[in-house]
């Protein structure tokens, strides 16, 4: 029997319907495979030495050819591989950061940017929680106040892009480089900028913040920061920042630090159009700040993890 007319038609489009199917597909897997092929060699080595300074006994351990495969689907591997070749060749640190935040498209908002100076030097002290995203969401908002901003930020981020030096004051944080050395080339790189006038960011805790089955909580501030803006006669803009990581991110961090590490990297991914809030205080003198270094880190502390959010209006007593 032949085939009646809806038979026909229904062929026809069923066709159509699996030509455009296959189309899609095919275009889907060059896609990918363009994507994959403009992955440089240089680009996955650096990934893999990123991969390996945050999670070495994961990786070089007696398991770790077994657990390379899930490392890698942990950190999205191809994705964060094309993440740093779109960061890699940027010819500055604004001009990555730049690039980093059209990426993520983050939504950044604020309270008291107004109280930021617009020139001379200031040191911007604030809360950690999410990690490498806190730095960018503070760039995005001081840029709209002044272009001089400046990061501590831990030292192998500058593997990445050498050529963000301008943006990054860097920190070495591993072990077996953790030297006088190094902390003298850190403070070097930071006495320059404040020579410079510069407006500098810096997370006193050094660490990301951490899920005490209530709340996050701040690590406890190092009172170095107290000790360059004295140094440098330079005011201090308390600021606190509103955001979080996944709570897989709090979970591991319960388990191994390299667990978090490696999650650490994922969390930069999962970022994507994520919302920040950042308050920022009264600048404050340093002169005003007597007594004890650390007690008086502590309180600041106190005062930017819990007062400023709730009263942003309350400047910081430094007798309180």
């Amino acid at each position: 029997m032949g085939e009646t007319m809806t038979q026909k038609s229904m062929r026809v489009i069923y066709d159509r319907v699996s030509k455009a199917q296959s189309s899609l597909a095919d275009r889907q897997t060059r896609r990918q495979m363009e994507r994959t092929a403009h992955i440089s060699d240089d680009v996955r080595e650096l990934v893999d030495w990123y991969i390996e300074v945050r999670a070495r006994h994961l990786v070089t351990g007696r398991f770790g050819k077994a657990y390379a495969p899930l490392i890698r689907k942990a950190v999205r591997y191809d994705n964060l591989c094309r993440l740093v070749s779109g960061w890699r060749y940027n010819e500055s640190g604004y001009e990555m950061a730049e690039a980093m935040l059209d990426l993520m498209q983050p939504r950044v908002t604020t309270t008291g940017l107004e109280k930021l100076p617009q020139n001379g030097g200031c040191l911007v002290a604030t809360n950690h929680p999410t990690g490498l995203p806190d730095g960018l969401a503070l760039f995005d908002q001081v840029r709209h106040v002044r272009q001089d901003l400046a990061l501590f930020v831990f030292a192998d981020l500058l593997s990445i892009n050498p050529n963000a030096a301008d943006l990054m004051i860097p920190v070495e944080w591993r072990p077996n480089l953790r030297d006088r050395s190094a902390m003298r080339r850190t403070m070097s790189i930071a006495a320059q900028a404040f020579r410079d006038d510069r407006c500098v960011g810096i997370f006193p805790s050094g660490r990301l913040s951490y899920w005490n089955g209530v709340r996050l909580k701040e690590r406890p501030w190092n009172s170095s920061f107290l000790r360059m803006a004295k140094k440098h006669k330079i005011p201090i803009i308390p600021g606190h920042i509103r955001a979080r990581n996944s709570l897989a991110f709090y979970a591991l961090s319960q388990i191994s630090t390299e667990l978090r590490d490696i999650q650490s990297i994922r969390e930069l991914q999962n970022k994507y159009g994520a919302k920040f809030h950042i308050t920022f205080g009264e600048p404050i003198d340093p002169d005003s700040l007597l007594g004890d270094q650390d007690e008086m880190a502590t309180k600041m502390q106190t005062y930017v993890e819990r007062v400023l959010p709730k009263q942003p209006e309350r400047a910081f007593d430094p007798k309180a």
